[in-house]
């Protein structure tokens, strides 16, 4: 399972980093059709792949994802406590590199998407289904899967090196975004795979980076107001 999250990251990182025209500018008015494109992509690669694992390894069974349930409430103030984790060590990292001399490349589709989503309220309910759809549901799948295996081999080793390997994968699909924007992903990803282990939970790991990608765009968008 591993493999195939890591080769699935790989394929990604190497799309993108082939991509001559990667670096031209992205008019706002392209966004909601490079958010349909990059939705359609992951719902179909990354579900698609975890159906078609699920499907050889389990005999012809899907796997369970969740493998302990929680409250709404706990899972609420649990999720609540990991975004804000997520916030403050990804702008800690930023920041160190920043004064290490590094500085972050914001790819121009980014910068696009921070401008079509410059209202709060757009951010809120366009963008949180789309974060949903686009990055919450599918890439945490993959993520899930590959670390409930771990799990159901009662091995804390394994899943522990899987947490790492995934944030890994996970860092490299955002090569795009530079050497800052990596070392972000890591950070964010490993927190989103210990995250997984503690909770045990699909649903609450899907809707953890859901939350995580909401506020990064929101952000923005409260902090610049005139």
């Amino acid at each position: 399972m591993l493999v195939a999250y890591i080769g699935i990251y790989a394929g990604i990182g190497y799309l993108f980093i082939s991509q001559e025209e990667k670096a031209r500018e992205v008019a706002a008015t392209e966004v909601p059709r490079l958010l349909a494109y990059n939705t359609g992509f992951n719902l179909v690669v990354f579900c698609g792949a975890a159906l078609l694992l699920m499907l050889v390894f389990h005999g012809l069974r899907l796997a369970p994802l969740t493998l302990n349930e929680k409250a709404v409430l706990e899972s609420v103030m649990a999720i609540a406590i990991v975004v804000l984790l997520m916030v403050v060590a990804s702008t800690t990292v930023a920041n160190l590199l920043g004064q290490a001399g590094i500085t972050q490349v914001e790819d121009p589709a980014i910068a696009a998407l921070r401008e079509y989503f410059a209202s709060p309220w757009l951010a809120l309910l366009i963008g949180a289904p789309v974060m949903f759809l686009m990055a919450g549901l599918p890439e945490e799948v993959m993520r899930s899967y590959a670390l409930s295996s771990a799990l159901r081999m009662n091995s804390g080793g394994l899943a522990t090196l899987g947490a790492f390997v995934t944030a890994a994968a996970f860092a490299f699909g955002h090569f795009y975004q530079g050497l800052t924007g990596m070392s972000v992903m890591f950070v964010i990803g490993l927190l989103l795979g210990f995250f997984y282990l503690m909770r045990k939970s699909f649903w609450n790991l899907v809707f953890a980076h859901t939350a995580y990608n909401v506020v990064v765009l929101l952000l923005p968008t409260l902090i610049h107001k005139p």
